[in-house]
């Protein structure tokens, strides 16, 4: 989506940033994958991470747009949540009582990126969030689901 600005032209962002500290996850959104069935809309993302000494970032890969929808409706009602699906390579795990967002990488999502093995220990990234972070994220991702509803 572009929109005309002052005769520049202005790309519309879909991400969200979390940063908490020496750690920081951002994930862009970037299109729509082709692939689509019943029960998977899938976005081609994009996702930059650093924490302490681990730096990396994954170029278009697929993300089921479901995962930010639930990540959404469980920062809104404060509930604890787990969302892992074997085909999911990027989890989300909010504890609202510890205010902690968990980011949860295996697969092409995790440091190793193509070295990765399905023997090899999923990566792990904790964030506390204050109630500014928290609308602030909701807000990003109700921001990317305007910009690419499930279809």
């Amino acid at each position: 989506m572009t929109k005309k600005l002052k005769g520049k032209k202005h790309l519309a962002r879909a991400d969200m940033v979390v940063f908490d500290g020496e750690k920081k996850f951002t994930l862009e959104v970037l299109k729509y994958t082709l692939y689509h069935t019943d029960y998977l809309c899938l976005l081609t993302v994009v996702v930059d991470a650093y924490d302490n000494n681990n730096t990396w970032s994954t170029r278009e890969k697929s993300f089921d747009i479901n995962v930010l929808g639930q990540l959404l409706a469980d920062l809104k009602q404060e509930e604890s949540f787990i969302l892992w699906i074997d085909t999911i390579e990027l989890s989300f795990e909010y504890i609202p009582t510890e205010y902690l967002l968990k980011i949860v990488f295996s697969s092409n999502f995790h440091p190793k990126g193509i070295g990765y093995q399905g023997k090899d220990k999923k990566y792990e990234m904790g964030f506390y969030l204050n109630e500014s972070q928290r609308n602030g994220l909701i807000k990003s991702i109700e921001n990317i689901l305007k910009m690419f509803p499930y279809r």
